[in-house]
């Protein structure tokens, strides 16, 4: 997936052709990082007690989506057609890769409570234990957004809420919007805030 990330910050314009060749290629890097996931959880459900594999699979989530997370933030300029793309890299693994690490996790040895779905709660726990799925998701949101937008979220704290910092969401400006007057006085307003 990195891979595919860099081939889209190089910005070449490439013919129809070579283009649905890297969406495919993109899609199958996609699918392979979820199919890896849901192997992985069922190792680690299968095989470890039920709080060191909570445990496992939230270093496994957030290692994933940091390094998700650093790819983007990382960026120097970005695009309007790289940060569609980026989001359609991404967004999957942001939106299923919980559910795929416990589709295939035999979850039943892990004792039953009754009336509730056990895999729902373990899902819900891992999304709420992991800051870093949290925080992609709101990186992934913000490469779509208005510079406006962008300083509205950050001074009703919803982004610092994501864990993102005053210097990431700095940073991400500089690399979405061209350098102008409005820009700095949104970066300005973003500090007074912090």
């Amino acid at each position: 997936l990195l891979h595919w990330s860099a081939v889209l910050a190089a910005g070449k314009p490439r013919p129809q052709k070579e283009a649905e060749a890297a969406a495919s290629a993109r899609d199958k890097a996609t699918a392979a990082t979820l199919y890896t996931l849901r192997r992985a959880g069922k190792d680690l459900w299968g095989t470890l007690a039920p709080g060191v594999a909570l445990e496992a699979s939230q270093q496994l989530l957030d290692s994933l989506a940091g390094q998700l997370v650093g790819d983007v933030v990382r960026k120097q300029d970005i695009g309007e057609s790289e940060a569609a793309e980026l989001v359609a890299l991404y967004r999957p693994l942001a939106e299923q890769s919980v559910r795929e690490l416990l589709s295939d996790a035999d979850l039943s040895s892990q004792g039953s409570l009754e009336g509730l779905a056990l895999r729902d709660l373990v899902a819900d726990a891992l999304r709420h234990r992991c800051g870093a799925l949290r925080k992609l998701d709101a990186v992934l949101g913000l490469l779509g957004a208005r510079l406006a937008q962008i300083v509205e979220a950050w001074e009703r704290g919803q982004l610092q809420g994501a864990g993102l910092s005053l210097g990431e969401v700095q940073r991400l400006v500089v690399a979405l919007f061209e350098d102008t007057d409005y820009r700095a006085q949104c970066l300005q307003r973003m500090e007074c805030c912090d």
